[in-house]
């Protein structure tokens, strides 16, 4: 079997006497893009200085292509690991042209090398006929390129992206995180990311990681960490929804305040055991048809051109989120009938739920 271009086993760091990472273990495969998802102070960067040979672990080890190069008794230079890294804040060298910053980290090469090389890269990243300009003259996208090209000009054997849209507004970070993911595909070149913002990881990933609390709490394709996540730290941080009190009917069924649901995670507790049910927007229906059944309040309301987004309070005073295109349209303080239609029911027991707010 292949190794894996990356692998951390057991990795645990601390600063000052100060544990910031636990036991954290995870793989990344040739031409593989991952990404690091969590809050400020995580750990999740610390994780990615500790990749890079700038942190050494307090325990566990870091391993490229089967060698191991940190551990507690060993630090390979980080300069010697083959690793590219990529800044949030581009980090070009202000008095070196486009293409001059680009060919910066290849001295090994020869002047024609150099040269191919570089006008390689400026095609790779759509600025062909840039080379000379300076960085200021670039816009913010631009300069991301031209930060992504000096990166991949060593074609190093694992690339390593620390917030790099973070200074990019909201739409071009969502353009620019397919388009690099396109590249980096096209290169075959394996990739770790690290971040705070999940479109922008689900947009590149082809894994992510949820780090909370110093722990990687799960590792897994963007579609299992909506749709299936380990525990309610995941639940909570990925996508938008609330937990609701849901009783155990049967081995398949669960009741809730807004109805029965199927649920394949019932069978594991007994008859009326109460657990809280995870509800996206897009598991609520709202209901315009007469008839009963039961009804909230809607509370706000946001428009997002297609789709409403509406925060409902049921009359328990449960706030719960439905998703509904734009078209069905209601307002604020109006009471409608709602429907369950949830396909991925997601269901922790309350007390687990109890220990992890403490």
């Amino acid at each position: 079997m292949t190794l894996p271009v990356l692998a951390l086993h057991q990795l645990c760091l601390a600063f000052d006497g100060q544990s910031v990472v636990s036991d954290v273990s995870f793989e990344l495969r040739s031409g593989a893009i991952g990404a690091l998802l969590g809050a400020s102070g995580s750990g999740k960067s610390s994780l990615l200085r500790a990749i890079a040979g700038f942190v050494p672990p307090l325990a566990g080890h870091i391993a490229v292509d089967g060698v191991v190069v940190s551990s507690r008794e060993y630090l390979w230079p980080a300069h010697q690991r083959g690793i590219g890294l990529m800044f949030q804040d581009h980090a070009l060298f202000p008095h070196l042209r486009v293409a001059d910053n680009i060919a910066f980290g290849l001295s090994a090469f020869s002047r024609s090398e150099r040269k191919a090389r570089v006008a390689e890269l400026l095609k790779l990243v759509g600025l062909e006929g840039l080379g000379q300009r300076w960085p200021h003259q670039l816009s913010g996208g631009q300069q991301q390129r031209v930060a992504l090209a000096r990166a991949l000009a060593p074609k190093p054997r694992l690339l390593l992206l620390d917030e790099p849209f973070a200074s990019l507004d909201s739409e071009l970070r969502t353009r620019l995180a397919s388009e690099l993911r396109e590249l980096l595909k096209a290169q075959c070149t394996t990739a770790l990311l690290v971040t705070h913002d999940q479109q922008e990881a689900f947009a590149m990933a082809d894994q992510v990681g949820v780090v909370a609390a110093g722990r990687l709490q799960q590792w897994a394709s963007p579609y299992t960490l909506y749709h299936e996540p380990a525990n309610r730290l995941v639940a909570d941080f990925i996508g938008e929804g609330v937990f609701i009190s849901a009783g155990v009917v049967d081995a398949t069924s669960l009741m809730t305040e807004l109805g029965p649901l199927r649920c394949r995670y019932a069978h594991s507790h007994g008859s009326g055991t109460q657990l809280q049910v995870l509800l996206r927007p897009d598991d609520i229906v709202l209901d315009d048809r007469p008839g009963d059944g039961p009804r909230a309040t809607i509370e706000a309301r946001l428009f997002r051109g297609a789709d409403f987004l509406y925060r409902l309070r049921l009359a328990s005073g449960t706030l719960v989120l439905a998703l509904v295109p734009s078209h069905n349209e209601h307002e604020i303080g109006e009471q409608i009938r709602l429907r369950l239609q949830a396909d991925h029911v997601i269901a922790f027991p309350t007390a687990e739920l109890a220990s992890l707010m403490r």
